[in-house]
């Protein structure tokens, strides 16, 4: 069983190091005067990584599509904080 939960942690690693990239394209253009896209990037991790932890591959949807999402909403609550 540990050989499974090390593999399934390495799954979970691989998928979020692949998105990483989406994460800077999405702060990139949600960028506002004032706001970091280093902040932005840090909210779109948080995102990112609750996209991948409760991605359903039984859904039929695209992680990407699903992790765009939920990146994007990371973000935007992020700048709502800020105002």
């Amino acid at each position: 069983m540990m050989v499974a939960d090390e593999t399934e942690a390495m799954r979970r690693e691989r998928l979020i190091l692949q998105h990483v990239p989406q994460v800077h394209v999405i702060a990139h253009r949600l960028k506002r005067d004032g706001t970091s896209v280093e902040d932005l990037v840090s909210a779109g991790i948080v995102g990112l990584i609750a996209a991948v932890d409760k991605f359903e591959v039984a859904r039929n949807l695209q992680l990407q599509t699903y992790a765009e999402f939920k990146i994007r909403g990371a973000m935007l609550d992020s700048l709502r904080a800020q105002e």
